[in-house]
C-alpha cells in the first residue's frame, strides 16, 4: 500500500504528466518582468502602488501579445489569419466583462482592492493570451484552446 502512494504521488508530481492548464499557469507566472516583481517588492504591499505596478506591467505585457499576434498572423494563409483575427476580437470584446464579472460588484463602488483584483484579472488575461498565441504558432495549441 505504502508502495501504490509513492508511486501516485510520484506520478503526480512528474512534469511530463502535467496538464496543459498547469502549464499554461506556469508559463504565465514566468512571463512576468523582473521589473514587475521588483516593483510589487518595492510597493510595501500598498494597493495603490501595487496597481500603478501592474499599469506598468500591463503596457510590457501588452506589447508581447500585439508582437506575439502580428508575428502569427504574417506566417498563416488568409484563411487560417481570418480565424485567429477573429478569435482575437472575440476575446478583446470580452476582456472587460470577464474581470469585471471576476469582481462581483458594480464598477462604481469598487475601492482599491477591487481595482487590484481587477488589474491582476486583466494583466494575468493578457500574458494568457501571449502564451497561447505562441503556443499556437509552434504548433503546440489550437484553435480550440485560444477560443476557451
Amino acid at each position: 500500500m505504502t508502495r501504490l502512494v509513492l508511486l501516485l504521488l510520484l506520478a503526480a508530481s512528474s512534469p511530463a504528466l502535467a496538464s496543459p492548464q498547469s502549464e499554461t499557469d506556469a508559463a504565465v507566472e514566468a512571463a512576468y518582468s523582473s521589473e514587475h516583481r521588483r516593483c510589487l517588492d518595492a510597493s510595501g504591499g500598498g494597493d495603490v502602488a501595487m496597481i500603478e505596478c501592474n499599469g506598468a506591467e500591463f503596457s510590457r505585457q501588452d506589447a508581447a501579445l500585439n508582437a506575439a499576434y502580428r508575428a502569427l498572423l504574417a506566417r498563416l494563409p488568409k484563411a487560417e489569419a481570418s480565424r485567429i483575427r477573429t478569435s482575437q476580437r472575440t476575446w478583446l470584446r470580452a476582456g472587460k466583462t470577464v474581470c469585471d464579472r471576476s469582481i462581483g460588484t458594480p464598477f462604481r463602488s469598487w475601492g482599491t482592492l477591487e481595482r487590484l483584483r481587477w488589474s491582476n484579472c486583466n494583466l494575468d488575461r493578457t500574458i494568457r493570451r501571449t502564451v497561447l498565441l505562441e503556443r499556437y504558432r509552434a504548433g503546440r495549441a489550437t484553435l480550440r484552446d485560444l477560443n476557451r
